[in-house]
C-alpha cells in the first residue's frame, strides 16, 4: 500500500520529465540541421548506442556494489537479488526533483527484507554526498581548463566538504531542529522524531573507511560514464583530450542537479551542449552527443527501474518480508 501511494505521487514527475525532455530536445534540434543530426546519429549507430548502455550498466553495477557495502556497514543484509531489484527500482523515479523519488527503494527493501527506512534513507543521503564529491573531483578538471569557471569547482568542493563536516558533527544541527518543535503540525513533528536516528546512521557511514571507499567507487563509476561520453564525442569528430570530455560530462551532471529540476533536465543538457561546443566540437555533433548520452544514461536507467518495479510488483524472485518476523538487522536503531 505504501509503495503504491509513493509511486502514484511520483509517476507524474516521470510524465513531466518526458515532456520536458521532448521540449528541450525539440528546441535544440530546431536550431540545427535535421539531416546533419540524423547523419551524426547514423555514424554512432545501434552498436555504438548499445556500447554506451554497456558503460552505463557498469556504472550502475559499481554503485549497487557500493550501496550493498554501505548497507552491510549498517548491519543490514539486503540480499543480492532482492537488493539489486530494490536498488534499481529507485532509478524509475530518478527524474523527480533532487532524485528524491529514489527513496522508493526504502519502501521495497522494507517490504522484502524488513530493513528500516532510516537505514536505507541514511544510505541514500551518504550515496548522494559521495556521488557529488566524486563527480566534482572528476568535473573540476574541466573547470580548470576554462579559466573563468575555476571558481565554480572551488565552491562545489568546499560545499561538499561542509556537508560532510556538518553530518559528521550533527549535535548542533539537532539543537537547531529542536527549535522547530514550536510548529504544531503532527506530520512535521513525526518527521523531526526520525531525524536523530537518521543522522546517527549517516554519521556511521561517514567514518573514514566506508566513506573513502564509497568516494573511490564513485570516482570510478562516474569516470566510466564520462569515458563513454568521451568515446561518443570522439566518434563524432571531437579532438579534445579524453579527460576534458569526461570532466565536462561530470560537471554538467553536478550543475544540472543543482537546479533541482527533475533529473537535472534542461540544465544538464544545455551545459553538456554548451561546454562541448566550447571544446571545439560543431553544434550539430555536440547536440547529437548530448541527446544520445542522456538516452543511454538517464532514460536507460529509468527503463531499468521500471522493469525492476514490474518484477517486484509481480512478486517474483524471492519471498516477501512478513510482519512480525525480523531480519537480523531490522531491529537495529
Amino acid at each position: 500500500m505504501l509503495v503504491s501511494v509513493a509511486m502514484n505521487k511520483n509517476y507524474r514527475w516521470l510524465a513531466y520529465s518526458l515532456v520536458v525532455t521532448i521540449l528541450v530536445a525539440g528546441v535544440l534540434i530546431g536550431y540545427q540541421d535535421h539531416a546533419a543530426i540524423l547523419a551524426a546519429v547514423g555514424r554512432v549507430g545501434l552498436h555504438g548506442f548499445l556500447f554506451l548502455c554497456l558503460f552505463s550498466s557498469l556504472n550502475y553495477g559499481l554503485r549497487y556494489l557500493r550501496w550493498h557495502y554501505l548497507m552491510r556497514q549498517l548491519g543490514d543484509d539486503p540480499g543480492w537479488s532482492d537488493g539489486l531489484l530494490c536498488y534499481f527500482s529507485g532509478f524509475a523515479l530518478t527524474t523527480t526533483p533532487a532524485k528524491a523519488g529514489e527513496a522508493v527503494r526504502a519502501l521495497y527493501i522494507w517490504r522484502r527484507r524488513g530493513i528500516r527506512y532510516s537505514h536505507t534513507l541514511s544510505c541514500l543521503l551518504t550515496e548522494r554526498t559521495m556521488d557529488a564529491l566524486a563527480a566534482v573531483l572528476v568535473g573540476t578538471l574541466a573547470l580548470y581548463m576554462f579559466g573563468n569557471l575555476r571558481w565554480i569547482g572551488a565552491v562545489l568542493t568546499v560545499g561538499i566538504v561542509g556537508v560532510v563536516l556538518f553530518i559528521g558533527y550533527h549535535e548542533r544541527l539537532l539543537r537547531y531542529l529542536a527549535w522547530l518543535r514550536v510548529i504544531r503540525w503532527r506530520w512535521f513533528n513525526r518527521l523531526l522524531d526520525g531525524v536523530p536516528v537518521f543522522l546517527a546512521r549517516a554519521k556511521h557511514l561517514f567514518r573514514p573507511r566506508p566513506f573513502t571507499a564509497g568516494v573511490i567507487i564513485g570516482v570510478v563509476a562516474w569516470s566510466v560514464e564520462g569515458l563513454a561520453f568521451a568515446w561518443l564525442v570522439h566518434s563524432l569528430g571531437g579532438e579534445a583530450p579524453v579527460l576534458l570530455y569526461m570532466s565536462i560530462f561530470c560537471i554538467a551532471l553536478v550543475l544540472g542537479g543543482l537546479t533541482f529540476l527533475p533529473g537535472g533536465l534542461g540544465g544538464t543538457e544545455v551545459l553538456l551542449y554548451g561546454l562541448t561546443v566550447a571544446s571545439g566540437l560543431g553544434g550539430t555533433e555536440a547536440l547529437t552527443a548530448t541527446l544520445l548520452i542522456r538516452l543511454a544514461t538517464l532514460w536507460y536507467a529509468v527503463l531499468l527501474g521500471l522493469l525492476a518495479i514490474l518484477w517486484l510488483e509481480s512478486g517474483g524472485n524471492g519471498a516477501r518480508y512478513e510482519s512480525g518476523k525480523s531480519s537480523r538487522d531490522s531491529t537495529r536503531d
